[in-house]
């Protein structure tokens, strides 16, 4: 016995007898034996739930040039559901989400997407902590943090509770030269040569009982949550559910 269909969202979603009607099994009838073919091969029918207003390349989310899997402006997404949305996630939620695949960088410090699409999907999310950094490509952003809290790699971050929009000024050790960056990009060398992010708290030179001066760190921080506002729902690729 061979199937037709399967179990994955390439079958998505037969509610069962109890939920046909006249209009479906019309369509079902109207269409019979009917496929879209390019270049004389039936295509590879992708659809989505929500595009957010633009489609996407293929290759921008699985790789692969596909001719017919092109991004082009949908305005019929609009007013569909999850056209927008937002969602809030901790620190401890994205260290949590992160360990799970074994990563462990610490607490999280900070989210920044390094790469967009022409339509304004993220690429490339780099996250930040207090003992490192990693990166997420592509499809991986969402299978990490979550397809059903980022529904779309379509958004912006924004961060409460910490003080990384803080300027900070630095003065150059070779050319004595003073200089302003961000927090989150700049760090302390503790007596090992180890580096530690500034952007945890503030740190202090302090004098020793034996005479010996260390830096210390003064934990100041009050447990980060990152806003996610974004538009639609899935990959974006192909044809819209709506």
């Amino acid at each position: 016995f061979r199937s037709n269909l399967c179990d994955s969202t390439d079958c998505q979603v037969y509610g069962g007898y109890d939920r046909e009607s006249i209009n479906t099994n019309k369509a079902v009838d109207n269409t019979l034996g009917i496929v879209i073919k390019y270049n004389g091969e039936i295509i590879n029918a992708m659809y989505h739930s929500n595009s957010g207003g633009y489609t996407e390349d293929c290759e921008n989310v699985w790789g692969g040039t596909i001719p017919y899997l092109k991004g082009v402006n949908d305005e019929f997404s609009l007013d569909a559901p999850n056209a927008n949305w937002k969602t809030v996630l901790t620190g401890e939620d994205i260290k949590n989400k992160l360990n799970n695949i074994g990563v462990d960088i610490g607490d999280i410090v900070s989210i920044e997407p390094m790469a967009r699409t022409e339509s304004g999907r993220v690429t490339s999310l780099k996250i930040m902590g207090t003992k490192g950094e990693h990166t997420l490509e592509k499809d991986k952003i969402r299978q990490v943090l979550g397809y059903s809290e980022v529904k779309s790699n379509l958004f912006q971050v924004s961060c409460t509770g910490d003080k990384l929009d803080n300027n900070i000024y630095v003065i150059d050790g070779t050319t004595g030269r003073t200089s302003s960056t961000k927090a989150q990009n700049t760090y302390a060398i503790n007596g090992d040569e180890k580096r530690i992010l500034t952007s945890r708290g503030m740190y202090k030179r302090v004098l020793t009982a034996n005479g010996h001066s260390e830096i210390k760190n003064e934990d100041n921080s009050t447990g980060n949550q990152f806003v996610i506002k974004g538009k639609g729902y899935g990959h974006g690729v192909g044809m819209s559910q709506w």
